[in-house]
């Protein structure tokens, strides 16, 4: 037997972002993939999250134990259990900065090849860029906890976006219990971040 389903949508846009978001659906969930986002859709894009060797991420060991403890082990079973025992936001943010060839790249490589269980997207947005474009990428993110958003050179972001919209967004996000959301911006630039958005605590951790 054959099946097929009609579905009316208000535009063609529309039908086609419900199509790549089936075939995200149906992909093998043992291949953990990088999902994504280009402004208001789910990209076909999906190039795998594959683990790189320690040897090739050179970090101080500080800096490599922060990674470790604060971002990878944000999604241990223990700190979900404090988070919903406490009953606190499970959410962090965090911003990865430095000048081009830092390790940024790499860093974010490492970080989603030990997270191969958790949804990992990617907020790649175009020149036409606007509020509603990174409005769907929070909801996608949120929708779909746990899971990673990585938002990458968010100073060239931030002068598409009204500031006051983007801090009600990253505020307004209702974390579901116990399934933790971490948002990792990067950027070239930090000094050109509004410190309401680079130096505090619940947005930027």
């Amino acid at each position: 037997l054959a099946f097929f389903h009609l579905v009316a949508a208000p535009s063609v846009k529309e039908v086609n972002a419900l199509r790549k978001f089936l075939r995200y659906q149906a992909a093998d969930p043992a291949e953990p993939k990088w999902n994504i986002i280009k402004n208001e859709y789910l990209d076909d894009t999906q190039p795998p999250r594959l683990p790189i060797d320690e040897d090739e991420l050179i970090l101080t060991d500080e800096v490599r134990r922060r990674i470790d403890l604060d971002v990878i082990g944000f999604f241990s079973e223990r700190v979900s259990a404090m988070h919903e025992k406490l009953n606190v936001p499970y959410r962090r943010g965090v911003m990865l900065y430095g000048a081009p060839g830092n390790g940024k790249t790499s860093t974010l490589r490492y970080i989603g090849g030990q997270l191969p269980n958790i949804a990992s997207y990617i907020f790649r947005p175009g020149e036409k860029v606007d509020d509603l474009d990174f409005e769907y990428a929070l909801d996608t993110w949120r929708r779909n906890a746990p899971a990673l958003l990585i938002v990458e050179d968010f100073d060239w972001l931030i002068t598409k976006l009204n500031l006051s919209t983007v801090l009600n967004l990253l505020d307004g996000i209702e974390v579901p219990t116990a399934k933790g959301l971490m948002l990792i911006i990067t950027t070239n630039h930090p000094e050109m971040l509004d410190s309401s958005l680079s130096n505090r605590p619940g947005r930027m951790d």
